[in-house]
Protein backbone atom coordinates (compact mmCIF):
# COMPACT_ATOMS: atom_id res chain seq x y z
CA UNK A 1 0.00 0.00 0.00
CA UNK A 2 3.04 2.60 -0.35
CA UNK A 3 3.65 4.62 2.08
CA UNK A 4 1.07 3.02 5.13
CA UNK A 5 -0.05 4.38 8.15
CA UNK A 6 -0.28 0.60 10.71
CA UNK A 7 -0.72 -0.59 13.97
CA UNK A 8 -0.94 -4.10 15.64
CA UNK A 9 -2.30 -6.28 18.54
CA UNK A 10 -1.08 -9.45 19.62
CA UNK A 11 -3.74 -11.70 21.72
CA UNK A 12 -3.33 -15.01 23.23
CA UNK A 13 -5.35 -16.40 20.38
CA UNK A 14 -4.80 -14.56 17.06
CA UNK A 15 -3.59 -11.12 15.90
CA UNK A 16 -5.63 -8.05 14.25
CA UNK A 17 -3.84 -5.63 12.50
CA UNK A 18 -4.85 -2.00 10.64
CA UNK A 19 -3.00 -0.59 7.46
CA UNK A 20 -3.81 2.30 5.94
CA UNK A 21 -2.30 4.22 2.73
CA UNK A 22 -1.46 7.23 4.73
CA UNK A 23 -2.00 8.84 8.33
CA UNK A 24 -3.37 12.31 6.98
CA UNK A 25 -6.22 12.77 4.59
CA UNK A 26 -8.23 16.18 3.47
CA UNK A 27 -12.05 15.86 4.58
CA UNK A 28 -13.77 14.43 1.73
CA UNK A 29 -11.32 11.83 0.78
CA UNK A 30 -11.72 8.08 1.15
CA UNK A 31 -9.00 6.69 3.26
CA UNK A 32 -8.34 3.13 1.77
CA UNK A 33 -7.17 0.22 3.81
CA UNK A 34 -7.09 -3.47 5.13
CA UNK A 35 -7.92 -5.47 8.35
CA UNK A 36 -5.69 -8.39 9.36
CA UNK A 37 -7.07 -10.83 11.05
CA UNK A 38 -4.81 -13.74 11.98
CA UNK A 39 -6.61 -16.56 13.96
CA UNK A 40 -3.82 -19.40 15.56
CA UNK A 41 -6.38 -21.67 17.81
CA UNK A 42 -10.02 -21.57 19.25
CA UNK A 43 -11.35 -18.26 19.29
CA UNK A 44 -15.31 -17.75 19.76
CA UNK A 45 -16.34 -14.03 18.50
CA UNK A 46 -19.95 -12.98 17.02
CA UNK A 47 -18.46 -10.33 14.27
CA UNK A 48 -15.71 -8.21 13.40
CA UNK A 49 -16.36 -4.15 12.66
CA UNK A 50 -14.93 -1.60 11.27
CA UNK A 51 -15.58 2.14 13.21
CA UNK A 52 -14.82 6.02 12.40
CA UNK A 53 -14.30 8.46 14.92
CA UNK A 54 -14.47 11.59 14.99
CA UNK A 55 -14.20 13.34 18.91
CA UNK A 56 -13.58 16.54 20.56
CA UNK A 57 -11.81 16.48 23.74
CA UNK A 58 -11.50 19.04 25.88
CA UNK A 59 -9.89 19.06 30.10
CA UNK A 60 -9.78 22.43 31.72
CA UNK A 61 -8.27 22.79 34.77
CA UNK A 62 -9.16 25.82 37.36
CA UNK A 63 -8.33 25.70 41.11
CA UNK A 64 -10.64 27.11 44.15
CA UNK A 65 -9.24 28.85 47.33
CA UNK A 66 -10.57 28.70 50.97
CA UNK A 67 -9.91 30.71 53.52
CA UNK A 68 -10.82 29.84 57.48
CA UNK A 69 -9.59 31.65 60.33
CA UNK A 70 -7.90 34.75 61.08
CA UNK A 71 -4.51 35.55 62.86
CA UNK A 72 -2.39 33.05 63.75
CA UNK A 73 -5.33 30.32 62.69
CA UNK A 74 -5.85 31.62 59.43
CA UNK A 75 -5.44 28.78 57.06
CA UNK A 76 -6.00 29.07 53.21
CA UNK A 77 -6.53 25.64 51.00
CA UNK A 78 -6.01 25.50 47.46
CA UNK A 79 -8.10 23.01 45.73
CA UNK A 80 -7.46 21.42 42.07
CA UNK A 81 -10.78 20.67 39.91
CA UNK A 82 -10.72 19.72 36.02
CA UNK A 83 -13.77 19.74 34.12
CA UNK A 84 -13.68 17.30 31.49
CA UNK A 85 -16.05 17.13 27.92
CA UNK A 86 -15.97 14.75 24.84
CA UNK A 87 -18.27 14.90 21.75
CA UNK A 88 -18.75 12.77 18.63
CA UNK A 89 -18.36 14.76 15.48
CA UNK A 90 -18.65 11.55 13.31
CA UNK A 91 -19.46 8.29 13.58
CA UNK A 92 -19.25 5.56 10.88
CA UNK A 93 -19.23 1.47 11.77
CA UNK A 94 -19.18 -1.04 9.35
CA UNK A 95 -19.56 -4.94 10.00
CA UNK A 96 -16.57 -6.30 8.30
CA UNK A 97 -17.51 -10.32 9.05
CA UNK A 98 -20.59 -12.25 10.97
CA UNK A 99 -19.22 -15.41 12.92
CA UNK A 100 -22.91 -16.90 13.10
CA UNK A 101 -21.41 -20.27 14.27
CA UNK A 102 -19.39 -18.13 17.20
CA UNK A 103 -16.54 -19.95 15.93
CA UNK A 104 -13.55 -17.71 14.19
CA UNK A 105 -11.93 -19.75 11.27
CA UNK A 106 -8.12 -20.34 11.91
CA UNK A 107 -5.66 -18.95 9.60
CA UNK A 108 -5.19 -15.48 8.22
CA UNK A 109 -8.30 -13.37 7.18
CA UNK A 110 -7.92 -9.98 5.53
CA UNK A 111 -10.64 -7.37 4.94
CA UNK A 112 -9.96 -4.51 2.47
CA UNK A 113 -11.93 -1.60 3.14
CA UNK A 114 -12.77 2.20 2.20
CA UNK A 115 -14.33 5.01 4.19
CA UNK A 116 -14.95 8.43 2.94
CA UNK A 117 -14.29 11.02 5.63
CA UNK A 118 -17.13 13.80 5.78
CA UNK A 119 -16.57 16.78 3.73
CA UNK A 120 -17.12 19.14 6.63
CA UNK A 121 -15.14 17.77 9.48
CA UNK A 122 -12.71 20.52 11.45
CA UNK A 123 -8.69 19.44 11.25
CA UNK A 124 -7.13 17.50 13.89
CA UNK A 125 -5.56 19.40 16.24
CA UNK A 126 -4.29 18.88 20.12
CA UNK A 127 -3.90 22.04 22.17
CA UNK A 128 -2.20 22.24 25.90
CA UNK A 129 -1.97 24.75 28.27
CA UNK A 130 -0.22 23.80 31.23
CA UNK A 131 -3.14 21.09 32.64
CA UNK A 132 -5.98 21.93 30.38
CA UNK A 133 -6.42 20.63 26.87
CA UNK A 134 -7.93 20.38 23.21
CA UNK A 135 -8.64 18.02 20.97
CA UNK A 136 -10.28 17.09 17.96
CA UNK A 137 -9.15 13.36 16.84
CA UNK A 138 -9.65 10.62 14.39
CA UNK A 139 -9.35 7.20 14.66
CA UNK A 140 -10.24 4.46 12.91
CA UNK A 141 -11.23 1.23 15.19
CA UNK A 142 -11.60 -2.92 14.35
CA UNK A 143 -13.09 -4.39 16.90
CA UNK A 144 -13.53 -8.48 17.58
CA UNK A 145 -16.85 -8.63 19.51
CA UNK A 146 -16.74 -11.72 21.76
CA UNK A 147 -19.15 -13.26 23.81
CA UNK A 148 -19.24 -14.28 27.46
CA UNK A 149 -18.99 -12.20 30.22
CA UNK A 150 -15.38 -13.22 30.97
CA UNK A 151 -14.67 -12.81 27.69
CA UNK A 152 -12.76 -9.16 26.50
CA UNK A 153 -13.13 -8.16 22.86
CA UNK A 154 -9.88 -7.63 20.58
CA UNK A 155 -9.36 -3.99 19.75
CA UNK A 156 -7.37 -2.26 17.48
CA UNK A 157 -7.20 1.85 16.99
CA UNK A 158 -4.92 4.19 14.35
CA UNK A 159 -4.86 7.70 14.48
CA UNK A 160 -6.18 9.25 11.90
CA UNK A 161 -5.02 13.09 11.14
CA UNK A 162 -7.55 15.07 9.33
CA UNK A 163 -7.33 18.26 7.34
CA UNK A 164 -10.15 20.31 7.01
CA UNK A 165 -11.40 21.41 3.65
CA UNK A 166 -11.00 25.52 3.15
CA UNK A 167 -13.90 27.84 2.85
CA UNK A 168 -14.83 28.73 -0.45
CA UNK A 169 -13.43 32.55 -1.17
CA UNK A 170 -16.61 35.20 -1.81
CA UNK A 171 -15.03 36.56 -4.84
CA UNK A 172 -18.03 38.57 -5.62
CA UNK A 173 -16.71 40.86 -2.67
CA UNK A 174 -13.59 41.32 -3.93
CA UNK A 175 -13.51 44.47 -7.47
CA UNK A 176 -11.10 44.26 -9.88
CA UNK A 177 -10.07 48.02 -11.01
CA UNK A 178 -8.02 48.53 -13.25
CA UNK A 179 -6.75 51.86 -14.62
CA UNK A 180 -4.43 53.22 -16.98
CA UNK A 181 -1.06 55.24 -15.71
CA UNK A 182 1.25 57.36 -17.38
CA UNK A 183 4.80 56.77 -17.00
CA UNK A 184 7.03 59.70 -18.70
CA UNK A 185 4.08 61.46 -19.99
CA UNK A 186 3.43 59.06 -22.65
CA UNK A 187 4.28 55.81 -22.12
CA UNK A 188 1.41 53.87 -20.43
CA UNK A 189 1.72 51.16 -17.86
CA UNK A 190 0.06 48.76 -15.71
Amino acid sequence: MGNTSSSANHYSHGDISVAVERGQYMAGEVVRGYVNFDVNGTLKASDLSLKFDGMTKTVVHYTRTHSSGSGSNHTTTTTHHWARQQETLVSQQAVLATYPDGDTPLGLQQFPFELAIPRDVPSSCVIKHGQSSAAILYTITVQLRRPGFASYDMVQRVPVDVIAIPPQMDYERFVEDKQQVDCCCCCSRG
